[in-house]
């Protein structure tokens, strides 16, 4: 996905924003967000397997890195 970067400033998020077209009633919705917008665990095939592979990573006192796919 390309951007177009319409405006840089020195407040970095706010560039974010403006430049995704998002509103701060936008980002407020998004941040804010109640049980109404969480999503069920179970639609997530093979949850109870990284669950249970975390807790065992926590127990291990293992490294655990962090992947976002935004």
């Amino acid at each position: 996905m390309k951007y177009k970067i319409n405006k840089i400033s020195n407040d970095v998020i706010d560039c974010i924003y403006e430049n995704r077209g998002l509103t701060d009633e936008m980002v407020d919705a998004i941040l804010d967000s109640d049980i109404e917008n969480w999503e069920d665990t179970l639609n997530y095939k093979n949850i109870d397997r990284g669950y249970k592979r975390l807790m065992k990573s926590i127990e291990n006192n293992d490294l655990i890195g962090v992947l976002v796919d935004p």
